[in-house]
């Protein structure tokens, strides 16, 4: 993990900073971009390493709204890989109008210590 993790955190950072901004207005079209990486690495008695990351778009339009994220853990200790999470979201809402909107939403979870290989739903609503 310490030869993975040193050898692309160039390419972690360079994404990160081109996710990272505040909100961008362009023609009553709002953009909200955010991401977040940790990473814990600790040596001595007992070896573990930890990286942690997200990111998340969000499109705000005059009727429609989008939302774009991806989440992920992975932990190891003594080189034994002790967990490995992806989670990512897409979501899109239709205004109607004042009372009624349509929404869908779609997710994909691969967790490799939850008892699936991966789970994912698809969502509409009404």
């Amino acid at each position: 993990m310490k030869k993975l993790f040193s050898r692309h955190w160039p390419t972690l950072l360079a994404c990160a900073a081109t996710l990272l901004g505040s909100t961008s207005t362009l023609a009553q079209t709002d953009i909200t971009r955010s991401a977040e990486l940790g990473a814990l690495l600790t040596s001595g008695n007992t070896d573990e390493q930890n990286v942690n990351f997200g990111a998340e778009v969000e499109i705000d339009q005059t009727k429609w709204d989008y939302l774009f994220s991806v989440n992920g853990l992975y932990a190891e200790s003594e080189n034994v890989v002790k967990a490995q999470r992806v989670v990512g979201v897409a979501r899109a809402n239709y205004e109607i109008n004042e009372f009624s909107y349509f929404q869908t939403r779609a997710s994909h979870e691969d967790d490799r210590f939850n008892g699936f290989d991966s789970q994912s739903d698809l969502t509409f609503s009404y």
